[in-house]
């Protein structure tokens, strides 16, 4: 992870052309950052993130085709966390 091998969580809020990230460490927003859906963006962003941070995303249109880019770069737990997200609304 980043600042001293803390993790982080990142949860990304997925919009019609951008993803609104927070990065979420020690129960505080530590930054925020918008992500524009386009492939090498969402690349690059891919790449600043540490193999123990988590990615939540949230369940939307868009969210299989983030998911797509995102997974190869990060934690298997990232995605049993936004699997469950994406079955809770569904239940809701």
């Amino acid at each position: 992870g980043r600042d001293g091998g803390v993790m982080a969580i990142i949860g990304m809020d997925i919009h019609r052309s951008f993803a609104q990230a927070a990065f979420l460490q020690d129960g505080q927003i530590k930054r925020e950052q918008r992500v524009e859906l386009v492939h090498d963006r969402l690349v690059k962003f891919a790449k600043t993130l540490s193999i123990e941070d988590e990615v939540v995303i949230e369940a939307t249109g868009n969210s299989a085709a983030v998911e797509r880019i995102l997974r190869p770069l990060s934690s298997a737990s990232s995605w049993r966390i936004r699997e469950w997200f994406a079955r809770s609304r569904t239940r809701a």
